[in-house]
């Protein structure tokens, strides 16, 4: 009797584990709006060569942060795609896997991406104005985005 009962609580409590794991898979599949991909870095000599494959770098793991969309005006410290603080509203952030991979749903609407890089953030892109890295969410569409961190390249 007292085997069947050990046996029956360690069932019961396994079971309820795999349940946490299986919720907290299918939750990463059920975002179907918002931003994926993967974040890499490049250093040292980035210069294209003839012959060899370009590569995007080795991957990154790092924080990306989602801000309502952001400006020149809105950061400080920026010199070159580094800022040291962003004074918009904080959306989401993400830890990146460790392969770089990120996934994060939001709502349809414009959105700044950044990532954590030393002690501030690295702005992946401008945006051709004074906004900075500025994504399009659609609605129903999940875009795809790999940022590249390129600070410590030379080219």
């Amino acid at each position: 009797m007292k085997k069947y009962l050990v046996s029956l609580i360690i069932i019961i409590l396994s079971l309820q584990f795999y349940g946490c794991i299986s919720v907290k898979s299918q939750s990463k599949l059920a975002v179907i709006e918002g931003v994926r991909g993967q974040v890499f870095e490049k250093k040292g000599n980035a210069m294209p060569m003839k012959g060899q494959k370009a590569t995007k770098g080795t991957l990154l793991q790092t924080v990306v942060y989602v801000f309502e969309p952001t400006t020149l005006l809105k950061v400080e410290g920026l010199n070159g795609q580094i800022c040291t603080k962003v004074n918009s509203v904080l959306v989401d952030s993400v830890n990146t896997d460790m392969e770089g991979k990120y996934i994060i749903g939001l709502k349809p609407g414009k959105y700044t991406l950044m990532v954590k890089y030393g002690r501030g953030f690295f702005v992946p892109y401008l945006s051709g104005t004074n906004e900075l890295s500025i994504i399009d969410i659609l609605p129903k569409q999940l875009s795809e985005l790999d940022i590249i961190v390129n600070a410590k390249a030379s080219y």
